[in-house]
């Protein structure tokens, strides 16, 4: 991302600029957010599902209104906590071999859904020597948490790290908490058949296109391959 930023013209980034409308005109699209309008050729919607059905319900086509219909109604929150340990930390964490694991039906005091070993799943994802431990909460537990402040909840995440881990350092070296509310799409029954109505929907409406986790996958490989599809087909017309 770092590098991508460093290549693109900075006067194109807009951040903290949300779109507030998009409406069609016959050069392209008008966007308004809450420093303005501006007209673009082209589109690419690559929103939070509940954004992007909002955006498309505004719409004043048919065919959007339809496409906005069909996304996924029903998504749950996420919270991730990572915790960053130094070689020296004492007590030394005791890490089993892979990459993570899986919490069978969370519930009670171990709201823990899933820890990942990021030290040992990708490389040069941390110091040689230093373990990095990434824990998700999702759902009613993360709406739930999210409501803390950071520091207790690197608390909470460490107490039930230490349920299944054994004994970690009372403070990590480095930590980040990232609350991301009705981030996950829940897919129903129909969903690809749903999802195929929504790309015929679309074809109407030149110059825009979808992209992201309510679509066709939540994980990073499904996002970049729509994400790319989605540009090479606004690329080509």
């Amino acid at each position: 991302i770092d590098r991508l930023l460093r290549t693109l013209p900075q006067a194109s980034i807009r951040l903290s600029s949300p779109v507030l409308t998009l409406h069609p005109v016959p050069t392209g699209w008008v966007i308004k957010t809450s420093h303005g309008r501006e007209e673009f050729e082209c589109v690419l919607v690559a929103t939070p599902v509940d954004t992007t059905r909002q955006l498309l319900a505004s719409l004043p086509i048919p065919e959007a209104k339809c496409a906005a219909a069909l996304l996924p109604t029903n998504a749950v929150s996420s919270l991730v906590v990572a915790l960053g340990y130094s070689a020296h930390a004492q007590p030394k964490p005791v890490v089993p071999p892979g990459f993570g694991f899986l919490v069978a039906n969370p519930s009670g005091n171990h709201s823990l859904l899933a820890c990942t070993f990021l030290h040992q799943k990708f490389p040069r994802r941390a110091p040689p020597g230093t373990i990095l431990l990434r824990a998700f909460f999702a759902s009613s537990a993360a709406d739930r948490l999210s409501q803390q402040s950071d520091g207790e909840i690197a608390v909470m995440a460490r107490e039930q790290l230490t349920h299944f881990l054994g004994p970690l350092p009372e403070h990590a070296e480095i930590t980040v908490v990232r609350r991301w509310p009705r981030s996950l799409p829940q897919y129903e029954v129909g969903h690809l058949m749903r999802i195929a109505q929504f790309k015929n929907c679309l074809k109407p409406l030149p110059g825009l296109a979808v992209a992201g986790n309510a679509l066709r996958g939540v994980g990073l490989p499904n996002l970049i391959r729509d994400a790319t599809q989605a540009a090479h087909a606004l690329a080509h017309g």
